[in-house]
């Protein structure tokens, strides 16, 4: 990818130090800039973020003599891609993170006991992380993004609600708005595929 590598010596920063600001290994990125890695989008979006920079600046490319015009179908992947901002990245980022805490939640959980009141907070966020979801959802390209990361939330939601009915008294209404916003997570995941 010519344009990393073109962004990074205008910077004049190292591999290193474009891994200490992106979080981005240093291997990945020389593996990225020779061309025999290509980036998912939210490592493109941490280099952008890192080279202060949109992500359609990195993602330039130079056309080869070889390269054909592009088709229909590729200009509308192209024009979705693009329509990803920084601020996509970072909520996609955030919802990944989400899920790592909600599972090493439950893995604490399933080995002692977990007092109400904790349940009920981790039951309150994960209603913030699907309503903040939702919307975003709507978004093709952020679809993409985040989809398997939505299907693994869904997952841990399940996982959730089993030991939060076994563990503590949840009322009915409790239950049915959680399995709502469950169900309409769910929904959008499969619409998306």
């Amino acid at each position: 990818m010519k344009a990393l590598q073109r962004l990074r010596a205008e910077q004049q920063l190292t591999l290193r130090e474009l891994e200490d600001r992106s979080g981005v290994s240093a291997e990945a990125i020389s593996a990225i800039e020779r061309g025999t890695r290509k980036p998912q989008l939210l490592t493109l979006g941490k280099l952008a973020r890192a080279l202060d920079v949109d992500i359609e600046q990195l993602a330039e490319e130079q056309p080869s003599p070889k390269a054909s015009a592009p088709t229909p179908s590729q200009g509308q992947h192209e024009e979705e891609r693009r329509s990803l901002t920084v601020a996509d990245f970072n909520a996609a980022e955030t919802f990944s993170d989400v899920c790592s805490r909600l599972e090493r939640f439950l893995d604490i959980a399933d080995r002692e006991p977990v007092s109400v009141p904790l349940l009920n907070m981790q039951h309150y966020l994960i209603r913030v992380a699907a309503g903040l979801s939702l919307p975003l959802m709507e978004k093709e390209a952020f679809r993409s993004l985040v989809l398997p990361t939505a299907a693994r939330f869904v997952e841990l939601v399940h996982r959730f609600e089993e030991q939060r009915e076994s563990g503590a008294a949840v009322t009915q209404e409790e239950a049915t708005q959680q399995r709502e916003l469950v169900r309409k997570l769910t929904q959008r995941i499969s619409n998306a595929a």
